[in-house]
């Protein structure tokens, strides 16, 4: 599973498609960019 991640100094967001990502960006921080990262889907949260 891909993710597309954005990290302010203050907080990080994490969206599940490019578009979202973008989208998000485009309206709170026109300068940002979210990064994608890969996720291991069997992975335990912890």
């Amino acid at each position: 599973m891909t993710v597309w991640v954005y990290v302010n100094l203050d907080y990080v967001r994490v969206f599940s498609t490019r578009q979202k990502a973008n989208a998000w960006i485009k309206k709170h921080d026109s300068g940002g960019v979210a990064v994608e990262c890969k996720v291991d889907d069997a992975a335990p949260l912890e």
